[in-house]
């Protein structure tokens, strides 16, 4: 899931390939119109992540409540491979579609609307007599169907911010939503957490998911109120074309960092899923802790998201992004060296900041390398790595710690962080210094 800007340029259709692009006189925002922009994807944001915060919060207590396995955890957490359906399929639809708002606020109702799914099934368990091996089954077979519907948001999501924002101002939209996200998510956690030590269960996980869904539901409403730059898509090249293809492939520099990205988030982002499930199935730690969890999460985001976006900013997302992995491995090595809650609490903490840096310097680079009539096959490209290494790196993670450890699996995956650190710097030395050599 998981932001605001002020001016805009935009590059022209040339690929990167390692140069600064050729910068061309192309519709610009004015700022009044920017400032509106930044105010509505902070609060769609925010909204997201605070919504999403809760989803989380009860999913994982949730699954362990049902006596999912670690493999089994992983496969539910990995089901975004049935997103690549949605991503293939829509470069088509979005090409008809010069501004995605409105597209993007209808076609996100089935994808939430499955999550409201699992909460009301959550709910009535009880009453209607629902084993926790079917309920198992109901939450698996409604995270497919989300997640296949998430295929149909990715793409226009990243079209319409990248329409909304400038490149020189990405970072710090990340850190402002984070921020401000994590103020609200605190006491969206607090609640949840309320509920969960109070309320029934699995009524109680089901309670905090609808909350959840309420909250994201209602934040997609804003994104109808930003001054989004209509895409030339007439300029666009046919989807999944040879000429699509032939743009994106040719662009080193870019298929450098797609290569990056899909690496570490398989092999180190996606680890730290299990440090909760260590928590709560390793070390017994109670399903109301969760929001303990949640809120250490948010307020480590909310105290660096802000400062970390506009490190990103001013230094650069591809000098700032390799030194992310520095707080991965911390973060990684702290469960091993403090096997308790509070080891647990201090790798989410570090982890929430190592998430918000990342964050920032990815989306910036993400938006930023194609230029506006190849965002939509550049996108594509990337979501199919992205949806692939969030599949592939659950069930990995899952399955490794189910007959290795948790110790094994984290010391691994921290010692794959540090190699990290060089190696992006490598594979990421072509892309531009500067920002208006960026869309």
């Amino acid at each position: 899931m998981s932001k605001i800007s002020q001016l805009i340029t935009a590059a022209d259709g040339s690929p990167i390939d390692g140069q600064a692009c050729s910068v061309k006189s192309e519709p610009q925002l004015s700022p009044p119109a920017v400032k509106r922009n930044m105010i509505v994807l902070i609060l769609l944001s925010a909204t997201y992540n605070t919504g999403w915060t809760d989803l989380q919060l009860a999913m994982q207590p949730f699954l362990v409540f049902l006596g999912a396995s670690n493999t089994m955890i992983g496969i539910i957490t990995g089901a975004p491979f049935m997103a690549l359906i949605g991503v293939i399929i829509s470069p088509w639809i979005t090409r008809y579609f010069r501004t995605k708002k409105k597209y993007l606020f209808f076609v996100n109702v089935p994808y939430l609307g499955m999550a409201l799914l699992i909460g009301v099934a959550a709910i009535l368990a009880q009453s209607m007599e629902i084993s926790n091996s079917y309920l198992l089954m109901c939450v698996f077979f409604l995270m497919l169907a989300h997640c296949f519907f998430s295929g149909f948001v990715s793409l226009p999501c990243q079209e319409y911010m990248a329409a909304c924002i400038p490149m020189s101002h990405r970072g710090r939209l990340t850190g402002y939503s984070l921020s401000i996200g994590g103020v609200a998510s605190i006491g969206a956690a607090a609640l949840g957490g309320w509920i969960l030590a109070h309320v029934s269960k699995p009524a109680a996980f089901g309670y905090v998911i609808v909350l959840g869904w309420i909250i994201m539901q209602g934040g997609y409403f804003a994104a109808l109120f930003a001054k989004e730059l209509p895409t030339p898509v007439e300029k666009s090249p046919p989807p999944w074309s040879a000429k699509m293809l032939k743009i994106a492939w040719q662009d080193k520099s870019y298929m450098r960092f797609i290569l990056m990205f899909f690496v570490y988030t398989t092999l180190v982002t996606q680890t730290f899923i299990f440090v909760n499930i260590y928590g709560f199935s390793g070390l017994k730690m109670a399903a109301a802790t969760a929001a303990i969890m949640a809120i250490i999460n948010q307020v480590a985001r909310i105290a660096l998201s802000i400062p970390l976006g506009q490190i990103s900013d001013k230094f650069g997302p591809k000098r700032v992004l390799p030194y992310s992995f520095i707080l991965a491995a911390i973060a990684l090595f702290i469960p091993i060296l403090m096997p308790n809650q509070y080891g647990i609490y201090i790798s989410i903490a570090i982890s929430a900041v190592f998430g918000a840096l990342i964050c920032s310097a990815q989306t910036a680079l993400l938006l930023g390398i194609p230029s506006p009539e190849n965002r939509a096959g550049y996108y594509s490209l990337q979501l199919l790595a992205q949806n692939a290494s969030l599949a592939l790196g659950p069930i990995m993670m899952g399955f490794l710690c189910d007959y290795l450890s948790y110790s094994i699996v984290f010391i691994v995956t921290g010692i794959i962080a540090v190699v990290m650190i060089p190696l992006c710097f490598y594979m990421l030395r072509t892309l531009p210094d500067e920002a208006n050599s960026y869309s």
